[in-house]
């Protein structure tokens, strides 16, 4: 077993015949042990003066520190670690890298050396608990750990300082709500409450005296107060400010360092140049499809991660139930709601350890999917990502508590239900901020305490553990002390001092390039916490605090002394951080601003106090008008409580309370909700704008006085761009190329400051370039007569490939200037893409008007072009056959004859006996659906629960449509859940051939859509010359029947005086149907003498018998 390790004597590994020139000029050495070997080879000297060279000839990277005196240890080490990470060896065709050979246990580790000296002084001024309140050595940070895990602990370092003044503020408005903690008169009026409140759950909850919950009530005003709003506009005004001075504070420490033009890629691809000199670039290729499949599955990823959230909630609702059914313990039945939240947060935090480590892995598969250009891309693209799954996996259980829950749950009568079965949450009347402070409480301790114990313990028992299992430190021991303390390192140390110090660093944790990730991760996940929803924990940022005095000092120990060495990073900020650091700014904002507004009860005792109050600024009784009163007796709301559920101290509970506002009679939402509404959006606004103003008002004065403060530095001037030697909008040929041409004219304000450097950077949207075969550079300064210098840099692109053309800036410090290079030969897609756009647009508003208005067209043809059915031989329009019901006769005598006869003029034939026998048709049920165009069926509840209809529906199905062409059924759509499964599928099975409808609440409107789809079903009416009187279509028929017609007062909502008798209706529905000719006298006498024989006198009154026999009398007749 191979062990390769990494030290300033030891800097590269030779592996089989490796593919890197720098590898093949390197020197072997090797030291052997009793089952280990370790391998290590010397780097000459010429790789560290070709990397040298190629920064001072390159874009970003030629004010860096190494062209001073010799290279510092870290450079060194991070030179070497990509070679060694680069370097490949052929096996079967194939090239194999040193991460691959670790996968097949060829070799076991890879690491950097700890110096013995650098890492006492380390331990003894930073890595130990003694140091918590004193300083970062951040130097000496940076000269053993590199720039980017100094950059680290400066931030981390100033975060923590920054804590301090918010810590204190959130603790004094903690304090300011304990004051109130008795004397509050919103507590008192919940605490002394006799109130009676709805059952907060189904079946086992009870109704309840608001009093039982004063305590909560007392919990609520610790954290929704006033000082709470000036809390949350503090937080978001420190954000801005923390990010702000980080910038200025930062900068200095960056331009000490000389890093402050650093680029990532460039040095990636000078170590690429440093390993193989014969390397070649290749062309990054840009995919759409690659980065639409990317967008495609985070999406899945995010929605997968906010139902997981949605789980907690319904977890919570089940568990809430099922607890208050736990008798045995009587706490938790009692206390089942707040149990089951705790739980839930619980949850929601194991939820969070879980779904991390998944979503590390969904990040990595992601990034390699996407195939980033440069180490440092494919870093910020994982940065971002898991950031945005981590946010989710985080937030998504408090939006839903901060925004939704209590919003959305019903009212007694009205509950939403999930799966139709079980309650969603409910507010405590004091408010909801309570569970949302509960939840972050829970998540932010537990996620600190258990990974803070984690993180420190886990490092430290598994060095524990190997030095316990490795024996070789004691045999090595024998060693001279006199030739350790020598103070010699590297290739200079004995051999048995090598094994020794070998051996003690491979018994130390591993690290990985995740390893800063992680702490960088841990500490913004936390800033988001602190700021985000604050106003519901002012507490956040003091446990921040607490949290971030040890964690500085706990990842100084597990860095220096429980985990092997770092690679060295050099880095001129701490990157795409610094972007996600603003986000959750302007998040924050937001955030709070909707918490104030929206979640906390603020808006609403505002409004109270001031317009709602018994008495000028007084906001006595505000809890009660915050609740709305339900009636048990309503048949709607006692169907949502069992009547034990409205049992309390052995008495009926009649009337409950909830917290809502709503009219206590039709439950309808009353006028105060829409002005505490209307409020609460005018604060929210309002809030946002001022603070965001505040914000960037702030930022103005900040970098203002920081100019003020630093004055002019030596290498500033003025500097102009020279208009004559660019040409803005450059178009060339594709397979040409172009040169670019950026000129500067730079004054320097101070004479002595000449001899600093000036260098023009071109970059193309937003990438910098690298000199490659696409792209060469060409620089050259001069000064004038009046010792102005003059700066020239012209770019030449090689266009090869559409992808050359695009937008290209020359940067000199602050100022830029933009060349837009387009293709002359190349069509744009411009106008096609709008082209596509507006054809999109216009198919999504012809669905819409489709979907709105296609009965509508539909009926509009029919009517205009439609099939007349004439000259068939049918006597009436429809035959409609209902059961001999109460409401089947409502619905078929007063709504659809009445409607299809008056406003359609249809002729109809009624019967009330089954159509849908069990035997063969009868002769007069055949004859009557012979005579009628459509045959229509109200298939209600009443009528399915005929025993012929459950036994034998598919063979009178069956029948029917023997009988019937495009039979119509009529549903209705309270009862179809009553509807058996094997009966829709019937209908279902021949939905080709059949019409049904469906009757709903909004159905008895005249523009409705059941009456549209009706009349699209109904035959074609035709319309003859007006002298022409009766149905055009049986123009043979009598159709004076004076049932075609209803008083227009019929629907008056006058009360019934007699509800038994005639279906609820004494006075007079029926009238007769005007003409506007009377019918001439038909010269048949057997005719008149048919007329003269019908007795019409019974027809208003309550004998149903005696019109169908005028039916009947008309049918035989004919």
């Amino acid at each position: 077993m191979g062990i390769f390790y990494v030290n300033i004597g030891y800097e590269l590994y030779l592996l089989g015949s490796c593919t890197s020139e720098a590898s093949k000029q390197s020197r072997k050495f090797k030291i052997a042990d009793e089952d280990k070997v370790f391998y290590g080879i010397k780097a000459p000297k010429g790789i560290f003066e070709t990397y040298r060279y190629l920064l001072k000839v390159s874009d970003a990277c030629n004010w860096s520190c190494e062209q001073q005196g010799s290279i510092p240890q870290s450079t060194r080490i991070r030179i070497v670690d990509y070679i060694l990470h680069h370097t490949s060896i052929e096996t079967a065709g194939f090239p194999e890298y040193l991460s691959d050979l670790i996968k097949q246990n060829v070799f076991q580790a890879q690491f950097c050396l700890h110096e013995k000296e650098e890492q006492k002084e380390l331990r003894k001024t930073w890595a130990r608990w003694t140091a918590c309140f004193k300083g970062q050595p951040i130097a000496d940070v940076r000269h053993y750990f590199g720039e980017k895990v100094a950059l680290y602990f400066l931030w981390l370092g100033w975060y923590t300082f920054l804590l301090i003044p918010a810590a204190l503020l959130g603790l004094i408005v903690f304090l300011y709500g304990l004051f109130l903690f008795n004397s509050n008169p919103l507590i008192q009026e919940v605490c002394e409450s006799d109130v009676i409140m709805c059952p907060l759950c189904d079946k086992r909850c009870k109704v309840w005296r608001l009093s039982d919950t004063c305590t909560y009530a007392k919990v609520s005003t610790l954290f929704d107060n006033e000082g709470t709003v000036a809390f949350a506009m503090f937080m978001a005004v420190w954000a801005t400010v923390f990010l702000e001075f980080w910038k200025l504070h930062t900068a200095s420490y960056v331009c000490e360092w000389k890093v402050f033009d650093w680029c990532e890629e460039e040095e990636e691809l000078i170590l690429e140049i440093v390993n193989n000199r014969n390397c070649k670039s290749t062309k990054y290729s840009h995919s759409y499809l690659r980065n639409t499949i990317i967008m495609v599955l985070v999406t899945l990823m995010l929605l997968l991660i906010i139902g997981l959230a949605q789980a907690i909630v319904v977890f919570r609702v089940i568990a809430s139930v099922e607890l208050a059914k736990y008798k045995k313990w009587p706490f938790l039945s009692e206390n089942s709601s707040t149990v089951a939240f705790i739980l839930g947060a619980v949850l929601h935090f194991l939820t969070i350890t879980i779904m991390t480590r998944i979503n590390r892995k969904v990040a990595l598969k992601l990034c390699e999917l996407e195939k980033g250009r440069s180490h440092a891309a494919v870093e910020r693209s994982f940065t971002v990502k898991m950031f945005i799954f981590q946010f989710f996996t985080l937030f998504s259980s408090l939006i839903y508590t901060a925004f939704f829950l209590g919003r959305i749950n019903g009212h007694p009568g009205g509950y939403v239900r999930i799966a139709g079965i079980w309650r969603l949450e409910e507010c405590h009347p004091s408010g909801c901020l309570t569970d949302l402070f509960i939840q972050m409480a829970i998540i932010m301790l537990l996620k600190q305490f258990f990974r803070n114990m984690f993180e420190f313990s886990s490092p430290w028992f598994s060095r524990w553990l190997k030095r316990q299992k490795s024996r070789k430190l004691k045999r090595v021991r024998q060693c001279s002390e006199k030739n350790c303390m020598e103070g010699k390192l590297g290739a200079n140390m004995c051999d048995n001092c090598k094994l020794k110090d070998l051996l003690w660093n491979f018994d130390l944790n591993n690290v990985d390039p995740f390893s800063l990730f992680n702490e960088f991760l841990e500490i913004v996940l936390q800033f988001s916490f602190t700021t985000i929803f604050v106003a519901a924990f002012p507490l956040a940022p003091l446990l921040a605090l607490l949290n971030n005095i040890i964690e500085i000092r706990m990842d100084a120990i597990k860095m220096v002394s429980l985990e092997q060495r770092l690679v060295p990073r050099k880095a001129k900020d701490i990157g795409v951080w610094t972007n996600v650091l603003e986000t959750i700014g302007v998040l924050a904002v937001i955030a709070n601003g909707l918490v104030i507004g929206i979640s906390s009860d603020f808006i609403p005792r505002l409004v109270y106090h001031y317009r709602y109050g018994p008495c000028a600024n007084s906001t006595t009784s505000y809890i009660n008008n915050t609740l709305s009163m339900a009636d048990t007796n309503k048949e709607n709301i006692r169907k949502d409580f069992l009547p034990q559920q409205l049992i309390h101290n052995g008495m009926n509970v009649t009337h409950c309370s909830y917290r809502d506002y709503r009219n206590n009679d039709d439950y309808t939402l009353t006028n105060q909700f829409w002005v505490i509404q209307a409020v609460r959006f005018a604060f929210v606004v309002i809030f946002e704008d001022s603070t965001m103003g505040h914000m960037s008002l702030l930022v103005c004065v900040i970098w203002i006085q920081f100019a003020l403060v630093i004055g002019e530095p030596l290498c500033s001037g003025s500097l102009r761009f020279v208009p004559s030697s660019t040409e803005k909008d450059v178009w060339r040929d594709l397979g040409s190329s172009a040169e670019l041409n950026c000129t500067v004219l730079l004054h320097y304000s101070n004479k002595s400051a000449t001899e600093c450097k000036a260098h023009l950077q071109w970059s193309k949207d937003g990438e910098a370039l690298l000199s490659t075969d696409s792209f060469t550079q060409n620089f050259s300064q001069w000064f004038t007569d009046d010792e102005q210098l003059m700066l020239s840099s012209v770019l030449t692109v090689s266009l090869k490939e559409k992808s050359e053309f695009g937008i290209y800036s020359c940067n000199l410090w602050n100022s830029t200037t933009i060349f837009r290079l387009q293709c002359s030969n190349f069509h744009s897609h411009t106008g096609a893409m709008l082209a596509s756009l507006v054809l999109f647009i216009m198919l999504i508003l012809l669905a819409v008007v489709y979907t709105k208005c296609h009965l509508n067209l539909k009926l509009w043809y029919k009517n205009s072009y439609g099939e007349y059915e004439i000259n068939d031989g049918k006597i009436y329009d429809a035959y409609i056959s209902y059961i001999n019901d109460e409401n089947d006769q409502k619905f078929v005598n007063f709504i659809l004859k009445s409607h299809l006869e008056t406003k359609y003029g249809h002729k109809l034939l009624l019967n009330n006996t089954n159509i849908l026998p069990g035997a063969e048709p009868s002769a007069e049920l055949v004859m009557n659906i012979s005579r009628c165009r459509r045959l229509i069926v109200v298939l209600s509840q009443a009528y399915l629960q005929q025993e012929w209809c459950t036994t034998n529906f598919r063979q009178g199905l069956y029948h029917l449509l023997e009988l019937s062409q495009k039979p119509i059924f009529i549903v209705f759509q309270s009862q179809q859940k009553h509807v058996s499964v094997s009966i829709i599928q019937h209908l279902r099975d021949h939905q080709a051939r059949i019409t049904t409808l469906v009757w709903g609440a909004h159905s008895i409107a005249p523009s409705s859509g059941f009456w549209k789809s009706l009349a699209i079903a109904m035959p074609r009416k035709v319309m003859f010359h007006r002298q022409l009187s009766g149905d055009p279509q049986t123009l043979l028929q009598e159709d004076s029947d004076p049932m075609l017609s209803l008083q227009p007062d019929y629907l008056d909502c006058r009360p019934d005086p007699d509800p038994a008798g005639d279906l609820g209706l004494r006075f007079p529905i029926y009238k007769a149907m005007s003409r506007d000719q009377p019918l001439p006298p038909a010269s048949d006498p057997v005719h008149e003498a048919k007329i003269t024989e019908i007795d019409v006198s019974d027809l208003g009154s309550r004998s149903y018998a005696a019109r169908t026999d005028f039916y009947c009398l008309v049918t035989d007749d004919i």
